[in-house]
């Protein structure tokens, strides 16, 4: 069920230039209205924590990509959705509605983790993650 939810030009914008120069750690979106849009983005500096830190921030669901290190010193393209799990069920529906056409508009996205509590999202599981697909 599509709610009609797309992603905006500047969110599709942002994710081509997160993927094609690589200078940014993760941006983060939101939904707002009838779109999904950037809610914030770190560069190269900041690290897993800082990401995992940021998604978890309003309290309400996410959509994510990271860059994660596959431990062969390449790195991996990760679409992260975030529905925590004491959210609203309203907002984790209309994220869950909109989650796989979303991430098909990502061309270039490598691994796929959804996460709905703190147990789900930790820098092990990131790394794991990316490690298990090399």
């Amino acid at each position: 069920m599509s709610l009609g939810i797309t992603a905006d030009d500047a969110a599709l914008a942002s994710f081509n230039g997160f993927k094609d120069n690589r200078d940014k750690m993760y941006v983060i979106f939101n939904i707002s209205g009838s779109h999904i849009v950037v809610e914030s983005d770190k560069g190269k500096d900041a690290s897993y924590d800082d990401f995992i830190s940021a998604i978890k921030e309003s309290g309400d669901p996410r959509f994510a990509v990271v860059n994660v290190e596959d431990g062969s010193g390449s790195e991996k393209i990760v679409f992260v959705a975030w529905p925590p799990d004491l959210s609203s069920g309203r907002l984790k529906m209309t994220y869950a509605s909109s989650r796989e056409e979303f991430v098909q508009s990502l061309e270039g996205v490598q691994l796929k983790l959804q996460a709905t509590d703190d147990g789900e999202l930790t820098v092990d599981e990131l790394m794991r993650l990316a490690k298990c697909d090399v």
